[in-house]
């Protein structure tokens, strides 16, 4: 897949996947590179394989119960294991970055999240250089409006 990706014209390729089993690595190295579906191939009758197909061209996803549950399952521990230790949300949040971010999103500038939230210019700056550097954006603009789709504020 990793390859595919790579050699492909369309980057945003997705995949469907039918094989007999998947390791929980797999899975998740899998969904990386953009499968968004599972068929067991036990199961794996012309008609299962066409509709993953077809819900994929939609933007949606078709796994069995069991790997669902192991994708939550790894999200949890990615929570617990990298996230939390950080201070971050599951979206890659800290909580006064989110504070900053909903300030502004509501037309404040530097100065008066500043005061709001009882901190210095330079501090409300340094947030907010830390988050776009962190997330690779280019200023405060996109980083308001990933947090937005992120659904943090």
């Amino acid at each position: 897949m990793r390859q595919l990706v790579q050699q492909a014209a369309k980057p945003a390729m997705k995949f469907v996947l039918v094989a007999d089993h998947i390791s929980e690595v797999e899975l998740i190295r899998a969904v990386r590179y953009g499968l968004v579906g599972f068929v067991p191939r036990s199961q794996g009758c012309m008609d299962q394989v066409l509709q993953a197909v077809l819900r994929s061209r939609e933007g949606g996803v078709q796994f069995p119960d069991v790997l669902v549950k192991s994708l939550i399952d790894q999200m949890r521990s990615l929570q617990e294991d990298v996230l939390e230790p950080h201070g971050l949300n599951i979206a890659g949040f800290k909580d006064r970055e989110i504070e900053v971010l909903k300030l502004l999103a509501e037309g404040m500038d530097t100065a008066a999240v500043a005061r709001q939230l009882n901190y210095s210019q330079r501090t409300i700056k340094n947030i907010l250089a830390g988050l776009v550097f962190r997330l690779g954006l280019r200023n405060r603009t996109q980083a308001i409006v990933y947090a937005m789709r992120a659904g943090v504020i």
